[in-house]
């Protein structure tokens, strides 16, 4: 698979749990493969921008969405309307899969 292929199948794992979460709307949530940068996660919350770097991990599909809740609940934190709204995406969720 080349490398293009790979990035723009973890974009796209990235972006569907991301549209899950009303919370990160209107965030860009860009997947980065860069061989300088592990395991690691970005944001600027007031940008609304987070990179989630590629990371050596035997289920990486199961890091990206971790990285993915572990945003929003970052979003979510000074705000109880939005922490209220995300446990009913994570019910939604829950009850979908």
């Amino acid at each position: 698979m080349s490398i293009e292929k790979y990035i723009s199948e973890k974009q796209s794992i990235v972006d569907l749990w991301k549209n899950r979460l009303n919370c990160l709307f209107y965030w860009e949530v860009q997947y980065v493969y860069d061989g300088a940068h592990w395991c690691n996660m970005v944001y600027n919350i007031k940008s609304r921008k987070c990179i989630i770097y590629a990371c050596d991990v035997c289920d990486e599909e199961e890091y990206l969405i971790a990285q993915i809740f572990k945003l929003a609940f970052i979003v979510c934190d000074s705000d109880m309307d939005k922490k209220l709204e995300l446990i009913q995406d994570l019910v939604s969720i829950v009850k979908r899969d």
